[in-house]
């Protein structure tokens, strides 16, 4: 298996609505070493000479970014402040946004923070997620959304949402309901379905980075198959999604990705690509536990990389670890 992340280059993901994304700004080089282990250092220059024909590197630059709460929306504009079981949720959002949905930013909101906080709950999490407190920022947003405020890749590329650690999240309304330039009608409930899993997504990479010890996971392929993981499995504990339809759809997706390639995974950023980075996951808790899982995580804020971690606490070679992945989707 080849896993090699494209950090730095933003990929279009317009037909898969909850797929979001968080905001890294680094350059990520990936190279295999000669015992063919997949390694990743923040740039060229740290990549061995020997390594560096066939290494992977993607450059970006900071981005500007508004804070959530300096974000300018047109019309009218409503904000509140509510106390969550994850912590106090600051949010504003213009009252066209409500138009689409069944439910208001804030019930979603609040719906969405008991969903998440009781999937938190399950035996086997670490303690610094299960009585998360932490201040939250959320912005809902209009489509025609300025590139002064948002980077421009954002806003071209047409991503229904991101986050920005520790905990402030952004949310396009139209696109989580319509996607890019279509207006078809949702009901409400199917809408408010769909925002559940972008913001269920969304707080996914909030709960790694406070996993990670307030450090975001530098390897995107990675980062996001965490937080799919976490969509599918606490979507299991909301009222408004239908009981095993996140997985359903998400190992529908990885099985295609595994007949295509079994043997070579290279991370672009696809649905296919988050649902199949999810299985990596998957498979730990599937083979042992949460609690697993999350030894796995001290390990990495020790410095021992994902896949080392998981052979130090699973026993498993990388190979062992791809078997198991395809394993859960025959």
């Amino acid at each position: 298996m080849e896993f090699f992340i494209k950090s730095g280059k933003v990929v279009i993901v317009t037909t898969f609505l909850f797929l979001c994304f968080s905001v890294h700004a680094e350059e990520l080089c990936s190279y295999k070493n000669s015992a063919k282990k997949i390694i990743t250092v923040k740039s060229k220059k740290s990549v061995p000479s020997r390594y560096r024909k066939k290494a992977y590197c993607f450059d970006t630059k900071p981005q500007t970014m508004a804070a959530p709460n300096q974000i300018e929306l047109k019309g009218n504009v409503r904000k509140e402040s509510i106390s969550t079981s994850l912590g106090r949720m600051n949010l504003k959002w213009p009252r066209t946004a409500e138009k689409l949905f069944g439910r208001t930013p804030v019930r979603a909101l609040s719906d969405v923070a008991r969903t998440a906080s009781r999937f938190l709950k399950v035996a086997g999490f670490s303690n610094k997620v299960r009585n998360l407190d932490v201040e939250w920022d959320f912005v809902f947003m209009d489509e025609e959304v300025s590139a002064d405020q948002i980077p421009r890749y954002l806003v071209d590329n047409c991503h229904p949402g991101w986050m920005l650690p520790p905990a402030k999240i952004y949310i396009v309304a139209q696109r989580v309901v319509h996607g890019c330039g279509s207006k078809d009608f949702k009901p409400g409930y199917v809408a408010d379905g769909d925002l559940a899993k972008v913001l269920l997504h969304e707080i996914g990479h909030s709960i790694e980075f406070q996993l990670l010890d307030k450090k975001q996971n530098s390897v995107r392929g990675l980062a996001e198959g965490f937080a799919s993981w976490f969509e599918q499995e606490s979507a299991e504990y909301s009222s408004l999604i239908a009981k095993g339809s996140t997985k359903d759809y998400y190992f529908g997706l990885a099985k295609k990705s595994i007949d295509q390639n079994p043997n070579r995974f290279i991370f672009r950023g696809s649905a296919y690509d988050y649902a199949r980075a999810s299985l990596y996951y998957h498979a730990v808790v599937n083979r042992g536990s949460i609690g697993h899982l999350m030894d796995i995580y001290d390990y990495q804020v020790q410095g021992i990389d994902f896949f080392s971690a998981v052979g130090k606490r699973m026993g498993w070679s990388q190979s062992r670890h791809d078997e198991e992945v395809a394993k859960l989707v025959r």
